[in-house]
């Protein structure tokens, strides 16, 4: 019983996010005028029709339903299951292709990327690869295998005048291969949704065009900290991300690693 329940609050979650891309777009309000025009007519012309036509007209249309439900599970098991997540886990670009390696000198020192996936999407069965919480960490992972990062800050994001900052502000120390967790903190949201992360883009999005649902945007979050020698040296890694209106997504696409500076 409570696998029927998933597995009808998942269709509805899915047909409702279909009709919010709809009313985005400005079809809704036609389909609506057109279904009921058709079901009018269809009601009208039924009441009029013989009774053998009645009933032939009732099988085909009850083998129609069962062959577009039936067309659908089938499609949702060979292609849905097998999803492209591609720049959602960080090792591949928005196209699914290994990144390549950045042309520049190699820089000693720690080096922090921000390890995060989001996409609003929710299925009982096969288990999901990409984070479905819109409240989940940022996870900065350390990728060097040799040096320790100290003081570790993600600098606050602004979109539309609107600012999010990040808590913990400070990191003390993230070993080599180590990682830490921030999480989101959006001010004057209610504690509940303080810590959606991904609703914090929604300011971006413009009801002017199909591209601002369906297309991604970019932005960057960029982490400062240093070696933690004396005196300490400075870095700074720029982690560029995609945001898409539909369903939310969010994925990582690229880090820059510079040297700041070098404190006296």
């Amino acid at each position: 019983m409570r696998q029927r329940i998933r597995k009808a609050w998942s269709a509805y979650r899915h047909a409702a996010a279909v009709k919010g891309l709809l009313e985005a777009l400005g079809m809704w309000k036609w389909i609506a005028l057109g279904g009921a025009i058709v079901v009018s007519a269809t009601v009208a012309w039924f009441a009029v029709i013989p009774l053998w036509l009645k009933v032939i007209v009732g099988l085909a249309s009850a083998a129609l339903v069962l062959l577009v439900v039936g067309g659908a599970v089938a499609l949702c098991r060979v292609c849905g299951w097998q999803e492209s997540t591609a720049g959602l886990d960080g090792t591949t670009d928005i196209r699914g292709k290994p990144k390549a390696a950045e042309d520049r000198t190699p820089l000693p020192g720690p080096e922090l990327v921000i390890k995060y996936a989001y996409e609003d999407r929710h299925r009982p069965w096969p288990p999901l690869e990409t984070n479905n919480r819109p409240d989940a960490p940022l996870v900065i992972c350390n990728v060097s295998t040799s040096y320790a990062a100290y003081n570790v800050r993600v600098l606050p994001l602004t979109i539309e005048g609107d600012t999010m900052v990040f808590r913990p502000s400070v990191v003390p120390c993230i070993e080599s291969k180590g990682q830490a967790e921030v999480f989101a903190n959006i001010p004057g949201s209610s504690l509940l949704f303080a810590k959606h992360f991904p609703s914090f883009f929604r300011k971006s999005f413009r009801n002017a065009s199909i591209s601002e649902v369906t297309e991604d945007k970019i932005f960057e979050l960029t982490i400062e900290y240093d070696d933690g020698c004396d005196p300490a040296t400075q870095y700074e890694s720029r982690c560029q991300l995609t945001y898409r209106y539909w369903k939310d997504r969010i994925g990582m696409i690229n880090v820059q690693r510079r040297l700041r500076s070098r404190m006296a």
